[in-house]
């Protein structure tokens, strides 16, 4: 990367679109922006709000003149935005633009990703992003290049960080709830339809007596009605163009709105959501959060029936086992997989020391589902069984064990066996935090701690991902299921 490397990002966001599709390049523009990449935004029809959010980051921001004519005109205009700088990568996230508009572009730029949520028109690219719930590979294969990398599902969800910061304390608070006491309300920041003073009528008529917060932008053209009503009601709180969103949910009991983007920041802080389709972008999502039960559909005619059913006559075991399926949508991580994966830039881990603090940690790691699948012995373990070989662990000389550390969070654990000349590695990461590339990076590290300068690994043969880790760092095949990597 050099001093002038920018990463592009081709996005609108206005009264018309709504806010989603700025909101989450934004998120994978902080992660870019704090690698030290430059950012611009190219835009049409920008709103104030957002125009002022782009430049309060000290992002850059290019505006294109008139309205969306053609996408070989907005390629024009596209490239003449980038043509004096560096373009590390380009991401656009923009319904109107297919692969003839990324044909245009993909020469002049380093790399080119894609995010969409629909699968309904071609794409010529490098990355493919769509963090719909279900998404398959072959919903894109007919529609995309062939040597496009596809990044499919909730593990990629563009999150805020906050919002896995406060995941800890929303998982206390869920469990913990005996009554709704806060409602949320979030129709988007533009809310075209004016459905927030709508369901607050509802929640009105039903007697409902707690809090109510709306979340909306400056820019809704309902606005003045909504500030009205919160001079008329105490328990009625307006959010206008809100930057701590995550905060709002966790505060919430019950959230009822419109199923975008913001359904996986609902679902990474557990709560349940009445959930109203209000774009027909909006259908996949809603009927996939509706099919596993981490969210409750509901028409616009049925609205008012399910505020009084599941707010007003509350069924705190239906609320409890919706809450727990959304925590299992989104665990809040997949802006920074997104970055790794496409920038591949080196993961900054440290090593800790494993002591009696960490043998509960360790177990709940080896009780994930999944975790063991490649184990010499893939049953887990009693809680006993686990007690007695982790304090045998501890007090053997020739095994050492290490906590792998990630922004501040444990994530997994590695450990070296000592052999005859050489040292057998184990590496164990928690599920939270899969495909971060945190096994990558504390393998090398294990490298400059080797004892012998020869380490070597036993990889069942249908562990396709583990051999290919292996051989990526330099590991030669020296059986069927062993692998040895040898200090140069």
């Amino acid at each position: 990367m050099t001093e002038k490397s920018y990463i592009v990002f081709r996005a609108d966001g206005n009264v018309d679109i709504g806010l989603g599709h700025i909101m989450r390049c934004l998120t994978l523009a902080k992660i870019f922006s704090d690698s030290e990449y430059k950012i611009l935004f190219i835009c049409s029809k920008v709103s104030e709000f957002i125009g002022n959010v782009i430049n309060s980051r000290n992002y850059k921001l290019e505006e294109i003149e008139g309205t969306f004519v053609s996408s070989f005109e907005d390629a024009k205009k596209s490239l003449k935005a980038i043509e004096n700088i560096n373009v590390e990568m380009l991401v656009v996230d923009h319904y109107a633009l297919d692969s003839r508009w990324e044909k245009d572009l993909i020469d002049n730029v380093n790399k080119l990703m894609v995010i969409d949520d629909l699968a309904n028109r071609s794409h010529h690219c490098d990355y493919l992003l769509d963090s719909s719930y279900g998404r398959l590979p072959d919903d894109y294969r007919k529609i995309s290049n062939s040597n496009c990398k596809l990044l499919l599902g909730v593990d990629y969800c563009l999150l805020r960080p906050d919002f896995f910061s406060l995941r800890p304390a929303a998982i206390k608070k869920r469990k913990a709830t005996t009554e709704i006491q806060s409602v949320l309300i979030n129709f988007g920041g533009t809310d075209l339809q004016n459905l927030s003073i709508k369901t607050f009528s509802y929640l009105v008529e039903s007697s409902y007596q707690g809090d109510v917060h709306i979340l909306i932008a400056s820019s809704c053209q309902y606005l003045q009605e909504l500030i009205a009503a919160e001079k008329k009601f105490n328990n009625l709180n307006l959010h206008i163009d809100e930057q701590q969103v995550a905060k709002l949910m966790l505060n919430a009991d019950i959230a009822i709105g419109s199923v975008g983007t913001s359904s996986w920041e609902r679902c990474c802080m557990g709560l349940p959501t009445i959930g109203v389709i209000v774009a027909s972008n909006q259908n996949n999502i809603a009927q996939q959060l509706a099919n596993i039960g981490a969210m409750i559909l509901s028409s616009r005619d049925d609205l008012r029936e399910n505020i009084n059913t599941y707010i007003s006559e509350i069924d705190l075991v239906t609320w409890h086992k919706i809450s727990n399926k959304a925590f299992e949508v989104c665990d809040g991580i997949g802006a920074l997989r997104v970055a790794n994966t496409v920038l591949d830039p080196p993961v900054n881990i440290s090593l800790l020391e494993m002591d009696t603090r960490h043998e509960d940690l360790l177990y709940t790691w080896q009780c994930e589902t999944g975790n063991r699948q490649y184990s010499g012995n893939p049953a887990i373990p009693s809680l006993k069984e686990h007690k007695f070989w982790f304090k045998a662990s501890l007090e053997n000389s020739n095994r050492r064990m290490w906590l792998i550390v990630f922004n501040n969070s444990k994530c997994g654990y590695v450990r070296l066996d000592r052999q005859d000349k050489s040292e057998e590695i184990s590496v164990l990461i928690s599920q939270t935090f899969r495909k971060l590339g945190l096994a990558n990076a504390a393998i090398n590290q294990l490298k400059t701690l080797s004892h012998f300068n020869i380490i070597e690994a036993e990889v069942a043969e249908t562990n396709l991902a583990s051999s290919a880790l292996f051989q990526k760092l330099d590991f030669k095949k020296i059986s069927n299921t062993r692998y040895q990597w040898v200090k140069p």
